[in-house]
C-alpha cells in the first residue's frame, strides 16, 4: 500500500513535468510559426497572422513573444497601434527578466 502511494506520487510528478514540457514545446512552436509569418519565411508575410501565433506563445509565458506582441502594438503591425497595450506586454516580458523588454518599457514610460 505504501509503495503504491509512492508510485502514484511519482506518476503525478512525471505527468506534471511532462505537461510543462508539452506546454513549452507548444509555445516554442507557436513562436516559430509567428516568426515565419512576421518575416514571410516560407509563407506570405502576414503581420496579423504573426500576431495571432505570437499571442499564443505569449499567453503561455514566452517572454520573447510578449516582447514581439508589445512591439507590434507599438508600431501598429498586424493590430491597431496601442501604446497602453504595448506597455502592458513590455512589462510582462520585463518581469520575466527579458532585458530588451525592460529597456523598451523604460523608454516608452518616459
Amino acid at each position: 500500500m505504501k509503495l503504491s502511494g509512492i508510485l502514484m506520487m511519482g506518476l503525478l510528478v512525471f505527468a506534471f513535468t511532462g505537461l510543462q514540457d508539452v506546454r513549452a514545446n507548444e509555445a516554442d512552436e507557436a513562436f516559430a510559426t509567428g516568426e515565419k509569418y512576421y518575416n514571410g519565411d516560407g509563407v506570405t508575410q502576414d503581420y496579423a497572422e504573426a500576431f495571432k501565433w505570437f499571442r499564443k506563445a505569449a499567453n503561455q509565458g514566452d517572454a520573447e513573444a510578449q516582447f514581439n506582441i508589445a512591439g507590434m502594438y507599438l508600431n501598429g503591425k498586424g493590430v491597431t497601434q496601442n501604446y497602453t497595450e504595448a506597455k502592458i506586454w513590455f512589462l510582462k516580458a520585463a518581469e520575466q527578466g527579458f532585458q530588451p523588454a525592460r529597456d523598451a518599457f523604460q523608454k516608452i514610460s518616459r
